[in-house]
């Protein structure tokens, strides 16, 4: 038998990295850096922690910025994990409904200094140790992201199409089969837009999960939080400056790595296509499909998200106007997220200086970070309007206030009134931050239980924090009661599509 001797090009391939491959990997070996950067300290002492002060010197910002981004992606995950699973018992049993939905908003109305009175417990899983107040710091971003996450997951469980429901009948799909490939494809793109808004609910509040005080305990870790109270004790503009921008750098950033693919990757969860859209861009997506480093991450990805079978649920925005929303998305998350104590040179300054009433001049920093979630929603609910019904409405020659009342304020309401439940309890939750100001030794209180809750907490007056955490949740849960919920079960009624 004679072997035929074959060419070396033919029996060993060179492998030549291309530019995507380059870029991977310098993506790769920059996060695995910071992921050691952020995490550098973890299981150090929490009193040479204590000892060591936050520097205001711009080079901080770095080492603070990584810091933060981590405990906000960690957040993420664990909202990820509780969303799948509260949203789901809650949407498909009725018994557990009557329960987990008035806890849930219950849950949201409670201010996020009402957690603080956590950290004593998270201290003491690791005495004297970082790690313990990390924890806290963690679950207090958590308790700023998971609510509205998860009554987004909730609203999209209780809208799916009945004709879906049916073809999952008939193909027999176990529990587990319909949830991954019917249920979480179907709820993906408005939880993507919601995860943005978690996030940038997040950074509102992001001072007080990293700079917090309990009567005689006080825990400041380094972050953009502690940096911008110190900047605010100090009464540095400059700092105050410094921080915008990182906070900028860094939201741009989870913008372009994470959210922008993801809102890339809805394309494939769409009910129906719809011919000359421009599909949503997204370059780190591209990279991941071209890069043959990340050819095998990037195919789990993939498949994950298509969650084995051709997606279901309704039109990422972007396929709307995708140039328009590839500008407004990292704007929209920017404003979102700017948290309110970065006003409070200007607000405290103004209302000194003009001698104006605290208990009306501080208000409009409550809806600061909340009317963001109606917007977001209702981008949702935009993109969501079937492309049989624009066109009918075009057939018919709907125009005008007509296609508004007939077609687009119908499709958009109940996504509407989920933004609005949600910013409505977001609004008594800043309530805490809005209402005591301070900048420098000027310090700004107005009448209302935010001030009662945060002066209660600051004493270390555990019956008087309960008492207002209870008030204040009380009047959340009855206005949901009375007033939110007939509206929601009457949006979901009557404007859903079947």
């Amino acid at each position: 038998m004679r072997i035929e001797r074959l060419p070396i090009s033919v029996l060993r391939t060179r492998y030549v990295p291309g530019g995507w491959d380059l870029l991977a990997f310098v993506l790769v070996f920059a996060f695995f850096v910071y992921v050691a950067q952020a995490a550098h300290g973890l299981a150090g002492s929490l009193a040479r922690l204590e000892a060591t002060p936050i520097s205001l010197a711009p080079a901080a910002l770095v080492g603070y910025a990584a810091r933060t981004a981590l405990r906000m992606l960690i957040a993420m995950l664990a909202s990820l994990l509780f969303t799948f699973t509260y949203a789901t018992l809650a949407a498909k049993s009725r018994r557990a409904e009557v329960i987990l939905v008035p806890l849930l908003d219950f849950l949201q109305s409670v201010p996020i200094l009402g957690f603080s009175i956590t950290i004593l417990f998270f201290l003491q899983l690791t005495p004297g140790r970082v790690a313990g107040a990390e924890m806290a710091a963690v679950f207090l971003i958590f308790t700023s992201q998971a609510w509205n996450m998860a009554f987004s997951f909730y609203h999209s469980l209780r809208s799916i199409p009945d004709e879906l429901v049916e073809v999952a009948r008939n193909f027999q799909l176990s529990p587990w089969m319909r949830f991954w490939r019917l249920e979480v494809p179907f709820g993906m793109p408005a939880l993507i837009w919601n995860m943005m808004m978690s996030m940038s609910g997040g950074w509102f509040f992001v001072v007080a999960s990293e700079a917090i005080s309990v009567g005689h305990t006080t825990v400041t870790l380094p972050g953009v939080g502690s940096y911008i109270a110190r900047a605010i004790e100090q009464k540095n503009l400059a700092a105050i400056g410094w921080a915008i921008g990182a906070m900028f750098v860094v939201i741009l950033t989870f913008d372009q790595l994470l959210f922008r693919p993801l809102t890339a990757s809805a394309d494939w969860f769409r009910l129906e296509q719809e011919t000359g859209l421009t599909p949503s861009h997204s370059w780190a997506l591209t990279m991941m499909r071209r890069s043959r480093v990340l050819g095998l991450v990037g195919r789990a990805f993939a498949a994950l998200l298509r969650a084995g079978m051709k997606p279901h649920a309704p039109a990422a925005a972007g396929r709307l106007r995708p140039r328009v929303v590839s500008i407004v998305q990292p704007i929209a998350q920017f404003l979102a997220a700017f948290p309110a104590n970065l006003l409070f040179p200007i607000v405290v300054s103004g209302i000194v200086l003009l001698r104006l009433n605290p208990d009306i001049w501080l208000s409009p920093l409550m809806i600061l970070g909340t009317q963001w979630y109606i917007l977001f929603n209702v981008i949702v609910g935009a993109s969501a309007l079937s492309p049989d019904l624009r066109y009918a409405g075009e057939n018919l020659g709907v125009r005008g206030w007509l296609w508004w009342r007939r077609v687009g304020l119908p499709a958009v309401f109940p996504f509407y009134v989920t933004g609005a439940i949600t910013a409505s309890g977001g609004s008594w939750n800043a309530s805490i931050v809005a209402e005591v100001v301070s900048w420098g030794k000027e310090k700004l209180t107005a009448h209302g239980l935010g001030a009662y809750i945060a002066e209660a907490i600051n004493a270390a007056d555990f019956r008087r924090t309960v008492l207002g955490i209870v008030v204040l949740s009380l009047f959340v849960v009855t206005l949901n009661r009375l007033f939110w919920r007939p509206l929601y079960a009457r949006a979901e009624r009557k404007f859903r599509i079947s």
